[in-house]
């Protein structure tokens, strides 16, 4: 296979990276987080440097993922006295920044921002199964809303 990043953000050659995942796949038999770490910490591994090995930087680091998966995962059944007919998202990230959906729906700068976040992701979707022909529909609605 020939690999290439889709951003070049870790500053190692993407086939090394691609065929590292391979040889770790195989000794595996699973490609897991778990593994690519343990086959990492030897400072000789193709992959060692896309980690911070300093315990305090990483655990500082890994809670802040921590706290994004909380920011993520909290819902709200009610928005400003309404009642919502499935839960939705507490906060969404708008300007690099996490605000609160109500905060969002009143604000038209951030609720546009919000729409075009939405329309990106579809996008990326698109782009991510264009090969399954069963979503062909769902594709054409996806250009109509113009993503």
């Amino acid at each position: 296979m020939i690999y290439q990043w889709k951003q070049a953000r870790f500053g190692i050659n993407a086939q090394d990276t691609g065929e590292e995942l391979e040889r770790i796949a195989d000794k595996y038999q699973s490609l897991t987080p778990c593994n690519i770490v343990a086959e990492s910490r030897d400072e000789a591994s193709v992959l060692h440097d896309c980690f911070e090995w300093d315990d305090p930087i990483a655990a500082d680091k890994y809670r802040e993922v921590q706290a994004g998966a909380i920011l993520r995962n909290i819902v709200t059944v009610e928005v400003d006295g309404v009642k919502q007919p499935k839960p939705i998202r507490a906060f969404v990230n708008i300007e690099s920044d996490f605000k609160p959906i109500s905060v969002i729906i009143k604000t038209p700068k951030y609720h546009n921002e919000m729409m075009q976040n939405a329309l990106q992701e579809l996008h990326s979707f698109q782009e991510k199964y264009q090969n399954l022909t069963q979503l062909s529909g769902v594709f054409q609605e996806i250009e109509k809303l113009g993503a």
